[in-house]
């Protein structure tokens, strides 16, 4: 599990945290800052737990159903497995907490401990199935993202100013790859030269890679469609340009 999946639901509920100061009787003062951290954390720690919680419990029914000892339950194995994080995501949201976390945890659970009671052919079903449902997902998520950019009414109203602001923002957020690929290298050149003689030379990020893992960060699906959401649900009304309500941009 890569941590990008982490930071994606980390996003989603950071979003919906800081939402809750777009009310008009919300003020920005240090109890309800205090307050909005608190709600984070509880809104994490609680999907996590929902999460895990149904992991678990899908794991111990595995293990006590055995229908790995049968041979031809390996399609009710699949359904079962697909079925407990999805009711992990729909109890985190009826418990207005996240469905994405509870789901995250809810496959790390799974994928530890309820794999080794499934079927070599159920676990080959779900993970060729699981594959087929991301790559659908993905190619519709950023072919969406890339037809947005011409269609969504959003720029119909957008100032230049603040489109250029954003997407210098978005550059100047990755610079932090480089200084954390030059100081890799630098810190191991450093054990390099503590080492004994004749030791292998370290391997260096190179410049190449750098760039890559920087233009890699620029992807955006989970942050663009949480902007889409807020768009489409009126979460923000005022223009973004600085100037009246009839002209600029909308958040």
């Amino acid at each position: 599990f890569g941590e990008s999946v982490l930071n994606d639901a980390v996003a989603i509920v950071l979003a919906r945290t800081i939402l809750a100061f777009n009310q008009p009787d919300a003020e920005v003062r240090l109890m309800p800052v205090l307050q909005a951290g608190g709600l984070f954390c509880f809104i994490f720690v609680g999907s996590l737990v929902t999460g895990a919680f149904a992991g678990a419990f899908a794991a111990l029914l595995f293990k006590f159903l055995r229908l790995r000892m049968h041979h031809d339950k390996q399609v009710l194995e699949a359904a079962l497995a697909f079925a407990f994080p999805w009711a992990a995501y729909y109890a985190a949201e009826a418990l207005e907490l996240s469905g994405i976390v509870a789901i995250l945890f809810a496959g790390i659970v799974m994928a530890t401990y309820a794999r080794d009671n499934l079927s070599e052919q159920a676990v080959e079903l779900t993970r060729d199935a699981f594959e087929c449902l991301a790559i659908i997902a993905e190619t519709f998520i950023f072919n969406y993202l890339g037809m947005a950019f011409f269609t969504f009414p959003i720029f119909d109203q957008l100032a230049w100013r603040f489109g250029l602001c954003a997407l210098a923002a978005c550059f100047v957020g990755r610079l932090h790859v480089f200084g954390g690929t030059a100081a890799v290298n630098a810190y191991r050149r450093r054990l390099h030269r503590g080492a004994h003689a004749g030791a292998a030379p370290p391997s260096r990020i190179s410049y190449r890679h750098a760039f890559l893992v920087w233009f890699s960060g620029l992807r955006g699906g989970v942050a663009f469609a949480i902007a889409a959401a807020s768009y489409n649900s009126g979460d923000f009304t005022d223009a973004c340009s600085g100037g009246g309500g009839g002209e600029g941009a909308w958040a």
